[in-house]
């Protein structure tokens, strides 16, 4: 069965093997070449019962394709300017520094009459290119191109014992395209920066200038950065011909683990006796536990797993005056995660990535019945996290960086310009901007009689099956942010970030006073001209086709989650669920994760497009001056166009599969409890499209900006200023937002559909031998917070936002006299959230939750 699903989807959808001009008959690919293709990124475990037998339990087994994993002490207390730990990945660290003072750095440099009066130009070029593919045959008639990455990230690890035999799991880690820090990995480490990347084109590029004074003089510091990871281009023209482009797995799923289930088992009566003590299945995640990074000290502090991250930062620290001079800082920033483009003039074109995101993880799946006296499989604890960040223990407990990023399958930008002025400054210029795009998995197809581009899972994006199974402690991420324990507690940053499946900007620029990194007031005057500003474009799983004849452009089953507790129809027995944390496309935030962060920029972010930026000037008396400080910001989250004469666009969960009991649709986040109790004192938290926070979880965190956002497009911009007098100037403050989320526009000449299918459905079951003795939180396109877990929090903007598209623009300006100025402040927003436009003649626009509609059977089933 699995043999022939994988011809029929290369065939089908990616027409990887074409024997002729037509796509009406194509071939299927041969298993032979398949496994001949798939042999670099395949990583296979076998844990047969003969393994155990007599020879006592697995107590370690770490298992890691394309993934970095550092345990124990492994750079424990380590001291190191620069350093990174890299698995499968394209990265650039570069950092110019220049220090005009007769002592050594660190800055600032003491108080002394020397001034700097020359140029300087800092400029940190880079690009980062990671399993790119070009494919252009636009010059040679009937031809086609074809570029994809095919199974390059697949790991399936299985367990699976003989009857009469028990596996003793003590402790396995299963990492495929993942970060993994455990015990104390990196703890207390220290230097400047630090990256941690696995499957990910990653560039940090870092100016630093000091000097005690600055006059007459010209000064440019700039990071141009392009960080492209798993993008593919094709090009192809003539009749007939076929551009296709894509990144294919053509398993069961990304990472697939079977715990004597039936997912990938060799035989049919298998015996579901396994134990496990402590198991983490990371797909596409990072991952912190223990200590991993507590009390790290570096100025930037790295965490990538699966995708394209760019960070820049340009500092000037003068202590003294700046006099007839022109300074100027710039992040130039684009970020490309999963991107496909497939141009005409072919007759058919496709861009796809197809199965790159879906976890199956299958616990004491059976086939038949039990008896009572039948051992059910065991869990102590498991954490099952797809495209998603976790964070346990005290992993960044006190640590402290300007830059502190943790991000699993995005596309991430983040700039910060810092600009410190002890003395006055005069008759000068300063301007500080980001420029960002960051796009993940979008695709573009264009073609003449069939364009199509998408991003597709077949079948759930987690699927999780507590069959015949004990749950003990379980955390289920999909898509999602979730922070343990004290994970950041008492962290501290300029920029603290945890990113889940997004594209998301972040732009920092400060004038200021006081020590570097540091938010103070100068007591130095101020008459030049300064210019801030953020310009920020992020795009999330958005896709565009234009056809002559039909064009296709939508999302299917990417927010997807199946948590299956259950035994038969007639149980021999019960089982019991203690601790379930059943996260889809959410944010949750437990016990003290971020008690007392400080941070100016905090953001738990997961399956959404954010743009952030904050302009802050901090300064004494303004005269004869010139301040503009601006925010554009486009966010598009689950974003669709479709031109032709046919035009669909759409996103859906459609996965196949249906609850056996009620025949509901297996779409959106469906919970089966049958015949699963949650005892007193227990809890299972079922979050769909949402934002958790329990037990303190922010209490007391300080931040000018502070958001928890799920499946959301989110612009946050923020002017501030803080003066003495202003006189004879002119102040421009202004943020121009746009926020879209799941936003479909068809325009067709005969039929057009633009709908979002079963995008907002929860379905949780608990049948009639159920019992909920504890506490069940079943929580979609919703916020909750409980237990004080924002209490005595301190922002200027607080975000909370669940399946929404939010818009927040605030100018503040705080000074003694204004006299002879003009001051203006602006904001122009525009939210669209699950909105949907249709043109043609037939034309059909909505949103819909369907119970029944026909799809293909389910991979795996009870």
């Amino acid at each position: 069965m699995r043999h022939r699903k994988r011809n029929l989807l290369a065939a089908a959808i990616l027409a990887v093997a074409v024997s002729t001009p037509s796509m009406a008959q194509p071939q299927a690919v041969s298993d032979d070449a398949l496994e001949e293709v798939s042999g670099q990124g395949l990583q296979v475990i076998e844990n047969h019962n003969a393994t155990f037998n007599g020879h006592g339990p697995l107590n370690s087994q770490n298992n890691n394709l394309d993934s970095v994993q550092m345990n124990d002490e492994a750079m424990v207390s380590s001291s190191a300017m620069y350093g990174g730990v890299l698995a499968n990945s394209a990265v650039n660290t570069t950092a110019n520094f220049l220090y005009d003072s007769i002592s050594p750095p660190p800055p600032p440099p003491p108080d002394t009459d020397k001034v700097y009066s020359h140029s300087f130009l800092q400029e940190n070029e880079a690009t980062a290119v990671n399993h790119r593919n070009s494919a252009d045959n636009a010059g040679v008639e009937e031809h086609t191109a074809i570029a994809v990455n095919l199974n390059k990230e697949t790991q399936l690890v299985n367990t699976e014992p003989d009857e009469g035999v028990q596996v003793v799991i003590v402790e396995q880690d299963n990492n495929n395209n993942s970060v993994q820090l455990n015990e104390s990995a990196m703890a207390a480490s220290s230097g400047i920066l630090h990256t941690n990347a696995a499957a990910s084109a990653v560039n940090s590029g870092e100016n630093y200038f000091v000097a005690a004074g600055v006059e007459s003089t010209e000064g440019l510091q700039i990071n141009s950065q392009t960080a492209s990871n798993f993008d593919n281009y094709a090009e192809a023209s003539g009749d007939d011909s076929i551009a296709g482009t894509g990144n294919v797995e053509l398993s069961e799923g990304t990472q697939v683990i079977n715990n004597g289930g039936t997912v990938l088992a060799h035989q049919n009566a298998n015996n579901n006796d396994v134990l496990i003590g402590d198991q983490d299945n990371n797909n596409n995640s990072v991952q912190l536990n223990g200590k991993a990074q507590a009390y790290a000290t570096f100025m930037t502090l790295k965490n990538i797993a699966k995708s394209a991250a760019n960070n820049g930062v340009n500092v000037i620290h003068v202590t003294g005056d700046v006099v007839d001079s022109a300074l100027t800082q710039v992040n130039d920033q684009t970020a490309s995660n999963h991107n496909n483009t497939s141009e005409g003039p072919a007759d058919y074109s496709v861009a796809i990535n197809l199965n790159k995101e879906r976890q199956v993880i299958d616990n004491g799946h059976y086939y038949g019945s039990k008896a009572a006296n039948d051992p059910k499989a065991k869990i102590i604890d498991q954490d099952n996290n797809n495209n998603s960040v976790q964070l346990n223990d005290v992993a960044q407990a006190s640590a402290s960086a300007f830059i502190m990023e943790n991000a699993s399958t995005s596309a991430v930008n983040t700039g910060v310009n810092l600009v410190h002025i002890g003395g006055n400054s005069s008759n000068s210029y300063v301007a500080q901007e980001n420029a960002q795009t960051s796009q993940n998995f979008n695709n573009t197809a264009r073609g003449n009689l069939l364009a199509a581009a998408g991003n597709v899972e077949i079948g759930a994006t987690q699927d999780i099956n507590n069959y015949w199974t004990e749950v003990g402690y379980q955390n289920n991420n999909n898509n999602s942010v979730q922070l343990n324990g004290g994970a950041q507690r008492e962290a501290t940053g300029i920029i603290i970030e945890n990113i889940a499946n997004s594209a998301t900007n972040a732009g920092f620029n400060l004038l200021g006073g006081g020590d570097v990194g540091d938010i103070e007031t100068p007591s130095g005057d101020f008459s030049n001209t300064l210019f801030q500003a953020n310009n920020q474009t992020a795009e999330n799983h958005t896709n565009y086709a234009e056809g002559e004849d039909v064009a296709v452009a939508g999302n299917l089953n990417k927010q997807t989650q199946v948590i299956r507790n259950y035994t038969t129809d007639s149980p021999a027995d019960l089982i019991y669920v203690h601790d379930q944390d059943n996260n889809n496309n959410s944010v949750q935030l437990n016990n003290v994760a971020q008690e007392s962060a400080t941070g100016v920029v905090i953001s738990n972010l997961s399956l959404s497009a954010v743009n952030t930026g904050l302009n802050m000037m901090n300064a004494g008396n303004i005269e004869g001056s010139s301040i503009g400080q601006e925010n554009a910001q486009v966010a598009s989250n689950f974003k669709n166009t479709a031109n032709g004469t046919v035009a669909i666009a759409g996103n859906a969960e459609l996965t196949g599969s249906y609850f056996y009991k009620t025949g509901e649709m297996e779409a959106g986040q469906i919970i089966e409890n049958i015949h699963a109790v949650i005892p007193e004192g227990e809890e299972q938290n079922n979050n769909n499209n949402s934002v958790q926070l329990n037990d303190m979880a922010q209490y007391s965190a300080q931040g000018f900006i502070i958001e928890n956002i799920a499946n959301s497009a989110v612009n946050v911009g923020m002017n501030i200023m803080n003066t003495g007098d202003i006189t004879d100037s002119t102040v421009t403050q202004e943020n121009n937002q746009t926020a879209e989320n799941h936003t479909n526009y068809a325009d067709a000449v005969d039929f057009a559909l633009a709908t979002n299918i079963n995008k907002q459905k929860q379905y949780i079951y608990n049948c009639n031998c159920s019992s909920i003795e504890g506490e069940q939180n079943n929580n979609m396109n919703s916020v909750q917070i409980n237990d004080g877990a924002q209490g005595s929090i301190a922002s200027i903007v607080l975000v909370n936002a669940a399946a929404s598209a939010a818009n927040v623009g605030i100018n503040m300006l705080t000074a003694g006299t204004v006299s002879g100025s003009s001051v203006t402040q602006v904001n122009t927003a525009t939210a669209v959230n699950f909105s949907n436009t249709a043109s043609g003649n037939t034309a059909v626009a909505g949103n819909g939750e369907l119970s029944g509609f026909f799809m293909p059977g389910p991979i795996i089933g009870p």
